[in-house]
Order: C-alpha cells, then sequence, then structure tokens
C-alpha cells in the first residue's frame, strides 16, 4: 500500500492511497503480512482523499472486510505498454502448439498444476512444448523437472528483451492461478501482456479475469479439474485450427490495455479535485 501526496500551492495536501492487494504468500508470513494489512487500511483511510484499486472486485473486498469510510475509489489496473510486445508466431504445420508461462515461480501461483495438466495433455497424444520463465524458489525444481520432460523447457530469469521474444513466439499465454483471495482481486496484467504479443490466453476461471469482458482468445477453464479442462482447450484450439485469427484479435483487443487508458481515471480524479 502507497500513499501519494498532491500538494497544489498554500492549499491543504490532497492524499491518494494505491493498495496493491492483500498477500500472496501463505504460511506464517503471509499471515504477519495480512495482519499488518488489517491494522493499517482502516488507519490510513482516516486520512485518505482517494484510495486505487485495481477492479471493481478489489473495492468490493475492502469494502466488505473492513468496517471504516472510505474516500472515492479509482480503478486503476495494469497497464500495458504496447510497443515493446509483437508477435512472430504462427500455427505450426506439425500442429505443435508452444505454450508460456512468465512470471513469479512460485508454488502460490499454480506452477506445478501446470505442468501436470501439460503431462496430461501430452499423454494423451497432443503435441505441445511449455516453456517457464521468470525467478522465484520453484526455479531450480523447475531446471530439474525440464531434464525429466522433452516437452519441457524452464528458463528461468531472462532479460527484458529475451521475455518479449519468447513471448512473440509462442501461441499460447497461460495464467494457472489458483482459486485464492489474492488471485481473484488482482489486476489481470499478465492476460494483457500475453494479449498484446498476440496470444490465446487460458486463465482459471476468476473474477478479476473475468472483468476483461468476453473475448474470444480467451479461455477461462474452472480451477477444479484443470488437467482436464486445460487438456479440452487445447484440443479445441488444433482441430480448429484457429489460433491465427485469435491472435489477430488479442492485438487488436490489447490497443484498450494500455497504461494511457488504465491511468485515466486517476488524472480525471485530479483535475475534479486540485484547487490551484
Amino acid at each position: 500500500m502507497l500513499q501519494t501526496t498532491i500538494h497544489f500551492g498554500e492549499h491543504e495536501p490532497l492524499w491518494i492511497i494505491d493498495d496493491r492487494s492483500p498477500p500472496v504468500m501463505g504460511g506464517p508470513l503471509g499471515k504477519l503480512q495480512l495482519a499488518h494489512y488489517d491494522y493499517i487500511v482502516p488507519r490510513l483511510m482516516q486520512s485518505a482523499n482517494a484510495i486505487i484499486v485495481q477492479n471493481y472486485q478489489h473495492e468490493k473486498f475492502l469494502m466488505n472486510r473492513f468496517n471504516c469510510s472510505f474516500p472515492k475509489f479509482i480503478h486503476c489496473g495494469g497497464g500495458v505498454d504496447e510497443s515493446r510486445f509483437f508477435s512472430n508466431s504462427s500455427n505450426a504445420s506439425n500442429d505443435e502448439i508452444t505454450i508460456v508461462y512468465a512470471g513469479s515461480l512460485v508454488r502460490e501461483r499454480g506452477i506445478l498444476q501446470l505442468i501436470d495438466a501439460c503431462k496430461f495433455s501430452v499423454d494423451s497424444g497432443l503435441r505441445i512444448r511449455l516453456v517457464t520463465l521468470g525467478r522465484g524458489n520453484l526455479s531450480d525444481k523447475l531446471f530439474k523437472l525440464s531434464s525429466d520432460y522433452d516437452w519441457f523447457e524452464h528458463r528461468g530469469f531472462v532479460s527484458t528483451e529475451e521475455y518479449e521474444n519468447l513471448l512473440s513466439e509462442a501461441h499460447i499465454g497461460v495464467v494457472p492461478h489458483p482459486d485464492k483471495l489474492a488471485w481473484r482481486i488482482c489486476s489481470p496484467l499478465k492476460l494483457k501482456e500475453y494479449a498484446a504479443s498476440g496470444l490465446v490466453v487460458i486463465a482459471t476461471d476468476l473474477p478479476s479475469h473475468r472483468e476483461l469482458g468476453a473475448r474470444n482468445w480467451l479461455k477461462l477453464i474452472p480451477p477444479n479439474e484443470f488437467n482436464v479442462n486445460f487438456r479440452n482447450v487445447i484440443k479445441d484450439l488444433i482441430v480448429s485450427k484457429s489460433l491465427d485469427e485469435l491472435s489477430k484479435s488479442a492485438i487488436t483487443d490489447s490497443e484498450h490495455f494500455s497504461w494511457k487508458n488504465e491511468t485515466e481515471p486517476i488524472f480525471d480524479w485530479i483535475n475534479s479535485n486540485v484547487r490551484i
């Protein structure tokens, strides 16, 4: 949670709170962070003129959790720098699909579940290749698993240029987050970055992901029976040969996910409330 001061001339400063959501991690550290979050939120609200949240789900969570008065809510999720992302991929003639996971490498993000689902798909006869990249305490385990499976490649932490290139060469981006509090209210930034790279997106069916609306390139699957649901979506994409068409649709839709669009509510609020 960040606090920003806007001060103009001799007038009293305006205070904007930027809440990035409750802790992601579980265990003792996560519980300690959540206890601090519960302590600080109602106290900060007493002096705030506005609070930035990631989406409606985030706002609803705060309203339900805390018995306090809130200032004006401003919705501002993560935005995409469209100039960074591009697409080089196309449907392969041999129907091999390249799937990418990019992000923090921790159990809480469902990565091991994703690997199990890919193994299930391969064992079912589908030709796929999984590439994972990022950093986190699972990285060593993923390097070991990648040596066990010829369809799995773990790249670990990569440069910004490598990250953009790896996304551009893939067909599908995956966000396998389990049904946990932090993921139900977070900003679906990774989905937006995948779309800007022309990827079809497979993500768990969570409220935060639904806020992107109905998109033909966005395939939401229930967290339960993840392996079967994941396999079925991949199979349908291969049979329909629709990846190129969906890729173009994702790039078109990603124009609405820019930082300019995302930050407009903040500028609107400032313009309506500053007194010079």
